[in-house]
């Protein structure tokens, strides 16, 4: 619905999270995420398929509030869609000019800086690691699909321009 609620871990008492002042969740929208960044203890709700799409903090330890943020707030004026890593959020989006934008967005400040940005690549697919993201998109130049890598340092390098097929990423989780 349009409230978050939350378990108390001890007494499993269910708890309405309050909202900040101006922030809600209309519940109209689709939503695409749930996404929970572990080393900065922080989990947002993306919404999308809007004309104004928003994400909402959903649980910051620190305020205990719920707060609504605006795609425009992180440089996008749409959301395509989202993930996170253990350290940050990345939107996948575009600009007011249909330009396709990746974002990294730090959830504790909310700075954000674009990793792409110049409209070359559409980008529908993105895996995240320690060292690198892997993303598959179509180049627009030329009509090719490729696979590239963005490492830590922004550096983007296109590790394959012939791909007929989506590339997954297994990571080991124990």
């Amino acid at each position: 619905g349009t409230g978050i609620k939350k378990i108390d871990k001890t007494s499993y008492e269910i708890i309405d999270v309050p909202y900040s002042e101006g922030s809600y969740i209309s519940g109209a929208c689709g939503f695409s995420a749930l996404l929970k960044v572990k080393n900065k203890n922080r989990i947002i709700l993306v919404e999308d398929g809007s004309a104004y799409p928003f994400f909402h903090e959903v649980y910051n330890p620190d305020t205990n509030i719920v707060t609504t943020k605006k795609a425009s707030d992180i440089g996008l004026n749409k959301i395509k869609f989202a993930v996170s890593s253990d350290d940050f959020y990345y939107f996948v989006g575009s600009d007011e000019n249909n330009n396709c934008k990746v974002v990294k967005v730090d959830p504790v400040t909310y700075q954000y800086e674009y990793l792409l940005s110049d409209g070359e690549y559409d980008v529908y697919n993105l895996t995240v690691s320690k060292n690198s993201i892997v993303f598959n998109a179509l180049r627009m130049s030329d009509g090719a699909i490729v696979m590239g890598r963005i490492n830590n340092n922004g550096n983007i390098k296109i590790l394959d321009d012939k791909l007929e097929n989506l590339v997954t990423v297994l990571e080991r989780i124990n």
